[in-house]
């Protein structure tokens, strides 16, 4: 994967509510290098009430980038097909989770010739956050496909939605590079910034 002008940071995950930054890390945070020329980028805010009332706009908005991001591609079906699963399942978490639907929600992409660099950001509450630092942490890297079956046989007997899957399926993408960083925004409301990143080659 050409990634030259993209650093990719080996995190170690630290305690949501350690210290007084309150900062977590998963994965591997991806971060541009400074002076690198980039292909091209793109900028998108949205508020979540807005793709809620509609909710067909958070698949028109994945769409749209995918399409754009596949035509420098050798591979214009497969790649088409694989950015817009992704960013899809990102924006509608987003939306999902964010804590005041009347708060923007942040899409980003950088592009090389080679790779692609996809951001999404929003802002969750406690509880929203707390549940799903507990459901990454739950995550055997060395063995994704055997927690995509325990979160399948869990979403089974649940009547709440506690699947994951989306998530599991992008970390678990040998071509995927995926890192989150969460940080306190308000100790008042108990809100935090989400943070969202993925790597992959096109």
């Amino acid at each position: 994967m050409d990634t030259s002008i993209f650093k990719i940071n080996k995190l170690s995950p630290k305690s949501l509510f350690s210290d007084s930054k309150q900062s977590w890390f998963f994965g591997d945070y991806i971060t541009l290098e400074e002076d690198e020329m980039i292909f091209s980028e793109c900028h998108l805010k949205f508020l979540p009430l807005h793709l809620i009332s509609k909710w067909s706009r958070c698949g028109l908005t994945a769409e749209y980038l995918s399409k754009y991001i596949a035509l420098n591609s050798e591979k214009i079906i497969e790649v088409e097909n694989f950015a817009s699963t992704v960013i899809n399942e990102l924006i509608e978490n987003a939306v999902k989770f964010s804590f005041d639907k009347s708060e923007s929600i942040l899409v980003s992409m950088h592009q090389t010739e080679k790779a692609v660099l996809v951001r999404i950001e929003n802002v969750a509450d406690y509880d929203s956050v707390k549940k799903f630092v507990d459901f990454l942490e739950e995550i055997d890297l060395t063995d994704i496909e055997e927690t995509m079956i325990k979160r399948i046989e869990k979403s089974a007997t649940s009547d709440g939605d506690v699947s994951g899957l989306g998530i599991l399926s992008i970390i678990n993408d040998s071509d995927v590079t995926f890192g989150m960083k969460i940080c306190s925004e308000s100790a008042e409301d108990e809100t935090f910034s989400v943070d969202i990143k993925i790597l992959f080659k096109i």
